[in-house]
């Protein structure tokens, strides 16, 4: 399906045209979900960032979506600072076009600290990027938000993983305790806290 519209759209106006972006972006992404295709996904976004970068430079989202997907490719692939070099190429767009105080710029830095950093244990990195987030979050989603919670227990793991177990298990209690009041006790993210703990 995507490849008949894609020779429709390159027939009509050409193989660098903006109408080629999407289609090139969500065949890529088709490919980077089927094992073994990381390699095609990655020359596929390639030619859907050039298009991207000439022709989208007023949408720093629609620019930074190709980033975004080529590195959860490499963090698939455990090519770590090349999942950090997309991700940071994003944030910079994503900085300069909608501020720092923007939830894209904001999910953007999370991404860094809990796919790539963690992954490559730089926990004091991912920690830091993780206190940089969290007053954003706390104004953007109130203090008993399903996203502090997932803040916290990304800092909890961290802390963990630091031999920090008393600090760790202050987070997981406050994460448990959003949880159980937003989420109820049998959603996934409270067993997975009452688990933790035990």
């Amino acid at each position: 399906m995507y490849n008949v519209e894609l020779k429709m759209v390159e027939k009509e106006f050409g193989s660098d045209h903006i109408g080629m972006y999407y289609p090139l972006n969500n065949i890529a992404s088709v490919l980077k979900k089927m094992q073994g295709k990381y390699e095609d996904a990655l020359n596929i976004y390639t030619e859907a960032m050039a298009i991207g970068e000439k022709e989208l430079e007023c949408n720093a989202l629609d620019v930074t979506l190709v980033e975004h997907n080529m590195g959860h490719v490499y963090r698939l692939q455990r090519e770590y600072d090349k999942t950090i070099d997309a991700l940071n190429r994003a944030l910079a767009i994503r900085k300069e076009k909608l501020g720092l105080d923007h939830v894209h710029t904001a999910d953007t830095l999370g991404n860094i600290a809990s796919r790539a950093l963690r992954a490559q244990e730089k926990h004091q990195e991912a920690m830091e990027k993780y206190q940089q987030l969290m007053p954003f979050y706390m104004k953007e989603y109130g203090s008993n938000s399903v996203k502090v919670a997932a803040l916290l227990n990304s800092i909890a793991l961290t802390l963990e993983r630091h031999s920090k177990y008393e600090d760790a298990m202050a987070k997981y209690k406050r994460c448990l305790d959003i949880a159980e009041r937003i989420l109820g006790m049998n959603h996934h993210l409270t067993v997975s806290q009452h688990t933790q703990q035990h």
